[in-house]
């Protein structure tokens, strides 16, 4: 294998250092692992007593170009109705990595954000999987009731509120989209967008020895698929910030408008489709009384 150029990978090893990671795993990657649907029978005790000498071998590993995510585990959990839902499950050293890469991608990908109607939680709070495409998470106790009252202030001064939702929103991502979204939107460097989606591909499920499509952001119970998801938004944010003067509210693809003209939902269904795939939403205007 050839050796990785340093000099291209400065940005990504300054993300990715020792430090970084062992305060990534005691703040948070611990603890999120232990609310994984299967439970680790010593408790991660492995990687948390050789946690030292594990974040330097991956520190060094990146740095070579020889890191490689190991394979994943995944399990099958039971939505409403017996649908099922397929979850990731990375190795702890993979989550760890992932992990310690978006929480410094956050600060700048937020920064960005076209709105203050938006929303999304991080995922370090035991959801159910009912819940688990960003409804209820860390921290939904301040940020839900934020958003009820967003919807509260418009919805008391119109006579529908107009409720939309996507159809399968992260089966359906084009991570080639995505990536491109990721990019205009920030000033990430391309090792890092490299490093991040070849973290991401390596965690989509594939049956038998299909290959990747290109389709589909892994449903993986870490923050970096919903603040992805949340961002690969900010598309339709700009549209119905401007469409409806801010009076709608958006929790990662649930969204509530202020009664608004049919042709306002047939752009923002165009705007959506153009970035990805098509809108569902509620035909059927809704008064509705608080």
């Amino acid at each position: 294998m050839a050796a990785a150029d340093p000099n291209r990978l400065a940005d990504l090893m300054r993300m990715l250092t020792p430090t970084k990671m062992r305060q990534t795993w005691r703040q948070t990657d611990r603890t999120g692992l232990r609310r994984q649907p299967v439970l680790d029978l010593h408790d991660y005790l492995d990687v948390h007593r050789r946690l030292d000498a594990i974040v330097r071998r991956v520190h060094q590993e990146v740095r070579s170009g020889s890191y490689r995510p190991s394979e994943a585990d995944v399990v099958t959990l039971e939505k409403k109705l017996g649908i099922p839902r397929r979850l990731v499950m990375p190795a702890a050293i993979d989550a760890l990595v992932l992990q310690t890469l978006i929480d410094i991608l956050e600060k700048q990908i937020k920064a960005k954000q076209p709105t203050q109607n938006a929303f999304y939680s991080r995922s370090h709070a035991s959801p159910s999987i009912d819940d688990f495409d960003g409804v209820f998470g860390y921290p939904w106790w301040i940020l839900w009731p934020q958003f009820q009252a967003k919807i509260w202030k418009f919805a008391r001064s119109s006579d529908y509120t107009v409720v939309t939702d996507i159809s399968n929103y992260f089966d359906t991502v084009s991570l080639d989209r995505l990536r491109k979204s990721i990019s205009a939107i920030s000033t990430f460097r391309e090792p890092v967008l490299d490093f991040l989606f070849l973290l991401l591909e390596a965690f989509v499920w594939r049956p038998d020895y299909i290959p990747f499509s290109g389709i589909g952001l892994p449903q993986v119970n870490f923050d970096a698929p919903r603040l992805l998801a949340h961002a690969f938004l900010f598309v339709v944010d700009r549209f119905l910030e401007k469409e409806t003067a801010g009076r709608y509210v958006r929790w990662m693809d649930d969204m509530d408008s202020a009664s608004i003209a049919m042709r306002t939902v047939d752009g923002y269904s165009e705007t959506w489709t153009s970035a990805s795939r098509p809108l569902e939403y509620d035909s059927t205007p809704r008064r509705r009384r608080f």
